[in-house]
């Protein structure tokens, strides 16, 4: 992860499609202006192929939002082994809480039903180090798949999921 600096990480994982990646973090970093100072992209072993078309995506807005480079950290897991997820992301939060990192978490992405679960878990679990549980709620199942730049902002809604917790 990208040392202390004044923006947070974003931490998140594989979704079904690339927008339903690409387009909280694409919201994000219009609505602050920036990028993250690091995205730490969790997958499973068998999705490698959207793993790069995802890693590209989130490239690719970045640099028309920072000057310099965002660091992208992408760590696999087993979507058998539940023990060992919790573990990994376990030791990220641990890691971020350590360094006195920011973290916004995006459970967005349709993925393994223990994953988000996990995250949230985990984001109560290291509250004083998570800024942010995001989900980007969608009008219509179609527009998972569009691009964020095409999607109608009615049919869109940003929530902070966190607030909602503590």
């Amino acid at each position: 992860m990208a040392p202390a600096d004044q923006r947070p990480i974003w931490l998140t994982s594989l979704g079904q499609t690339v927008y339903e990646n690409l387009n909280p973090f694409w919201l994000y970093c219009e609505t602050a202006g920036a990028t993250p100072s690091c995205t730490v992209l969790f997958y499973e072993r068998e999705q490698k192929a959207q793993k790069e078309r995802v890693v590209k995506g989130l490239a690719t807005i970045a640099g028309k939002f920072a000057a310099k480079r965002m660091e992208i950290e992408c760590i696999d897991f087993d979507d058998e082994d539940v023990s060992g997820f919790v573990e990994i992301t376990q030791g990220v939060f641990k890691k971020a809480k350590g360094d006195k990192l920011s973290v916004i978490v995006d459970i967005s992405p349709t993925t393994y039903s223990f994953v988000p679960v996990n995250l949230v878990r985990m984001a109560g679990d290291f509250s004083g180090a998570v800024a942010s549980v995001v989900y980007l709620q969608y009008g219509e199942h179609r527009f998972r798949q569009r691009p964020y730049a095409l999607v109608p902002r009615l049919c869109i809604t940003a929530h902070d999921l966190l607030k909602g917790l503590r």
